[in-house]
């Protein structure tokens, strides 16, 4: 079996959950770099943004195969709407982004991507890299069905007939891309229902989560 190694140079809570369980599920280390005495047949990083550019580089120096998780292009390929995040102007992040897919594409050999449709958008984007779609999983031991005889989840009761939409956000752009999607929704469902289910570690976190979900609510 060829030896991994998976590269990981951000602390972001998600990156580090997807970085355990593939060293767990292929027994292969987690890496911060790419050192001379390294002797990996395969390097996976787990993102592909501009700081893995130069372990990346590295690798291709000694000739190791390798191959980099792009998990979505929306700052390239969706409506400022989705790309704003974190105060940045939707302009100068896409630009951010297309420069460092274009520094890191060079020393790619193989694309990942969770999904077909983000696969999609990398081919139609970022011209000269195809995409292999590797779904992501699940932790059951996280997440289990709910007990529907209870027809109640995260404290609120539903009726048979209804539909729920849940969205796990806190960020402001992601609620109201989410109420937009219930708008839509309830033009063919009526019955539908939209759950923002925020992970916040202070009650001034929470309300503000709460006051943006009810402004594009309104809006």
């Amino acid at each position: 079996m060829p030896k991994i190694g998976l590269l990981l140079r951000t602390y972001n809570l998600s990156f580090v959950k997807i970085a355990r369980a593939l060293s767990k599920e292929l027994a292969s280390p987690i890496i911060s770099d790419v050192y001379i005495n390294d002797e990996y047949d395969i390097i996976i990083a787990l993102d592909s943004t501009s700081k893995y550019t130069i372990p990346l580089a590295k690798a291709k120096v000694k000739g190791i195969v390798t191959a980099a998780f792009i998990h979505d292009i929306r700052s390239i390929s969706h409506t400022p709407i989705v790309v704003m995040d974190s105060g940045v102007n939707p302009t100068i992040q896409r630009l951010r982004r297309l420069t460092s897919l274009n520094l890191i594409k060079p020393f790619i050999d193989k694309v990942l991507t969770p999904s077909q449709a983000s696969a999609n958008n990398i081919q139609k984007y970022v011209g000269g890299l195809n995409a292999c779609v590797v779904p992501l999983g699940i932790d059951h031991d996280v997440y289990k069905p709910i007990n529907t005889s209870k027809r109640e989840i995260l404290g609120i009761k539903f009726q048979d007939d209804e539909y729920l939409i849940l969205t796990v956000a806190t960020k402001k752009h992601i609620i109201r891309h989410a109420v937009a999607i219930f708008s839509r929704a309830r033009e063919r469902l009526r019955k539908a229902r939209l759950i923002v289910r925020a992970h916040v570690t202070s009650p001034l976190k929470a309300l503000r989560a709460w006051c943006a979900y009810r402004h594009y609510l309104r809006n």
